[in-house]
């Protein structure tokens, strides 16, 4: 009589080494990855407080409250664990719509191999300015 398949194939090692890459991918690069989706929702809100800022009409109040937003918006992105000095945000505004991005790089570091991933993320949120149509 043949004898069976072993428990130990070429099949099953590779799905083997394939699940231990998922999960170790998983461990050190979804953090950053959830970071950014969390830094998505502060551009977006951020979008949506630009409103009552394009709303100024004097130019030098509407410039100091804009510089207030993008300054409590990046210490809000900070707050997230973003720790990139070269961090750039911005805000841009014009008569019909608001777009906000940040700009920042996360390293990512691998044990026992020495070695580490940089990752550079661009992130954008954008709101409409026009008055809501009732």
């Amino acid at each position: 009589m043949g004898r069976g398949p072993s428990s130990l194939n070429l099949v099953s090692l590779t799905l083997t080494l394939a699940l231990a890459g998922a999960g170790y991918s998983a461990w050190k690069f979804f953090p950053v990855y959830f970071t950014a989706w969390q830094v998505d929702h502060v551009l977006a809100d951020g979008a949506a407080r630009a409103y009552p800022v394009s709303r100024v009409v004097d130019v030098v109040a509407r410039a100091q409250s804009k510089n207030r937003l993008v300054d409590q918006l990046r210490r809000e992105v900070k707050d997230l664990g973003v720790t990139d000095p070269e961090m750039t945000l911005s805000l841009d505004m014009d008569t019909e719509r608001v777009d906000v991005a940040c700009e920042y790089r996360a390293v990512v570091i691998h044990p026992l191999v020495d070695r580490f991933t940089v990752l550079h993320l661009h992130r954008r949120a954008g709101a409409s300015l026009a008055p809501p149509k009732y």
